[in-house]
């Protein structure tokens, strides 16, 4: 397209010259004529001038410009935020091996809190519709984790919580058993939608490394 433009430019730059030189009658300065010519060759000149900035820096999007298929920074951003909130070697681990018929810190389930209290607000968005989609269910599944354990569980000793209260004597009652069995599923539930979730950011957000 850009060659086309040039080859029309350089016949109009030819077209004009001939006609400032023609001159049948006698030789006459003609001022359309040059101001013609000048026309011409100053187009001829921008083309080329285009076609040569087009052609450096091996890029395939212009400056300034985002590919539609490429991830938006915003999204990498905060994948990168996310794993510092809901660190995999931290709560999630925790979440991964604990048995909540035993005891636990507040200290174990605090990013889960801070997960479920913070990332509700409009700037904890994705940018790409998939990835948001799985993050609200990620944050409802956190949420449902988060409330089982505040109504099922209450502390024995100082920052120290359990399913079972602090004066319980003899056999754990079956309704305690089954409080923790629910807590259990619902952590094993949220780690597994929190692993399906990482993969797919770092499948669609390569820049974010391994």
């Amino acid at each position: 397209m850009m060659t086309l433009k040039k080859l029309a430019a350089l016949l109009a730059l030819l077209t004009s010259e001939a006609w400032l030189l023609w001159n049948p009658k006698g030789w006459e300065f003609k001022w359309d004529a040059l101001a013609a010519c000048f026309t011409t060759l100053l187009a001829l000149l921008l083309l080329e001038r285009n076609e040569s900035q087009s052609g450096q820096g091996g890029s395939e999007y212009p400056k300034g410009k985002i590919s539609l298929n490429a991830p938006h920074p915003n999204d990498i951003a905060l994948f990168k935020e996310f794993l510092t909130v809901l660190s995999p070697t931290e709560v999630i681990d925790f979440f991964r091996h604990h048995d909540f018929s035993g005891s636990f810190t507040f200290k174990n389930i605090e990013q889960l809190r801070h997960f479920v209290s913070d990332w509700k607000n409009p700037d904890k968005e994705f940018i790409s519709k998939e990835l948001e989609v799985d993050r609200r269910r990620l944050l409802e599944e956190a949420t449902k984790l988060s409330s089982l354990i505040a109504r099922n569980t209450a502390p024995i000793q100082h920052d120290v919580y359990s399913v079972k209260p602090r004066d319980l004597i003899g056999p754990i009652p079956d309704w305690i058993k089954e409080e923790a069995e629910n807590m259990n599923t619902a952590a094993t539930n949220f780690v597994a939608m929190y692993d399906e979730f990482v993969r797919k950011c770092r499948a669609s957000l390569p820049l974010i490394g391994p």
